[in-house]
């Protein structure tokens, strides 16, 4: 629960959000929102939207990801189980355009990795490709994404 309330706080405050409503979801809420999510990709769900930001719910599992950067939004992530690795920076190769302003791509190279385990926070700023790893494990996590120009 304090962890949802930092995630939106950050959100809130990246950009001065505007809520009509506080929304909040107990641990055991986001332990099944993790349990109900699909087996094969997209493996993730949203889980509040807002104006200007959306809290979702993640997880890869025993795959690398295909690489993206979004270009309209900031993404904070908060890894709740497991462990993998975020790949980000370095390059796209060869990118194909996605459909909701941002692009995707099966490779990254020159990339920084950041080891993830429970309890990890990574700051992901618009227009920086990452790409999630967890080739022989799991890992799931929660995502801010701060929407904007």
């Amino acid at each position: 629960m304090r962890l949802i309330v930092i995630v939106l706080a950050v959100a809130a405050l990246a950009r001065e959000a505007k809520t009509a409503d506080v929304q909040s979801l107990t641990a055991a809420q986001v332990a099944e929102a993790i349990r109900n999510l699909s087996t094969t990709p997209p493996t993730n769900a949203n889980l509040f939207s807002e104006a200007n930001y959306i809290v979702a719910i993640a997880t890869v599992r025993h795959r690398i990801q295909p690489a993206e950067v979004h270009e309209n939004q900031d993404r904070v992530f908060y890894v709740i189980e497991g462990t993998g690795e975020l790949r980000v920076g370095g390059q796209l190769r060869p990118a194909e355009q996605g459909s909701t302003a941002q692009t995707k791509n099966s490779e990254l190279e020159g990339y920084r990795s950041i080891p993830l385990s429970p309890g990890t926070v990574i700051s992901v700023p618009r227009g920086r490709p990452y790409q999630f790893a967890a080739k022989h494990s799991e890992v799931s996590f929660l995502v801010v994404r701060v929407l904007g120009k």
